[in-house]
């Protein structure tokens, strides 16, 4: 006669086939899927963060930022407005502001808007020359300085057509700069 299997030893052992099945088949699969789905939630924010960037500039809600902004980088060139500016900080600071030349406006690269050349003259002591620099790189508008040559006055010669004598320890100021604009060079709205 045979004898049949214990159902408990039977039990037992389609137990241990059950968890090994488990082990073995199913939790790598598992582990497998769980991080891919990791991965694929990590995708998902990095392409939200790069549409975010591509989709433009993030506005701002603050007017005082947007107005800060269009003054540092105005859309016309305002040339009228900068020369003034340019005289009534010399005549704060000290500086005999004697002639300021801008350039028509030049598109730049690659970025829309342009870029005004600006140079200037001018005559002061060197403290006054140096707190006339200081505060043209404190404007408001963004007024970026390219060349500075600063150099002992020369006599401005002599007769009825020469200029005033050179005050003593006064320097000569020679400047060149830019300043920036939002607007297309060549395109109407110039004010400059």
């Amino acid at each position: 006669m045979k004898t049949r299997p214990s159902p408990v030893l039977l039990a037992v052992l389609g137990l241990v086939v059950l968890i090994a099945a488990y082990m073995l088949l199913w939790k790598p699969r598992a582990n497998d899927i769980a991080s891919v789905r990791s991965e694929r939630d990590s995708m998902a924010q990095d392409l939200a963060a790069v549409q975010a960037v591509a989709a433009g500039p993030p506005t701002t809600a603050d007017p005082a930022a947007a107005t800060a902004l269009a003054d540092a980088v105005p859309a016309t060139p305002e040339l009228p407005d900068l020369l003034r500016q340019f005289q009534t900080i010399g005549a704060e600071t000290g500086v005999d502001v004697q002639a300021i030349t801008p350039s028509p406006a030049t598109a730049i690269p690659s970025v829309p808007g342009g870029s005004v050349a600006v140079t200037l003259t001018g005559s002061g002591t060197k403290a006054a020359i140096d707190t006339y620099v200081a505060r043209l790189g404190a404007m408001a508008r963004v007024f970026v300085i390219d060349k500075l040559n600063v150099a002992a006055s020369t006599d401005a010669g002599a007769g009825p057509d020469a200029a005033a004598a050179p005050v003593a320890g006064a320097l000569h100021l020679d400047l060149a700069g830019r300043v920036f604009t939002t607007m297309v060079p060549g395109t109407s709205g110039s004010n400059g």
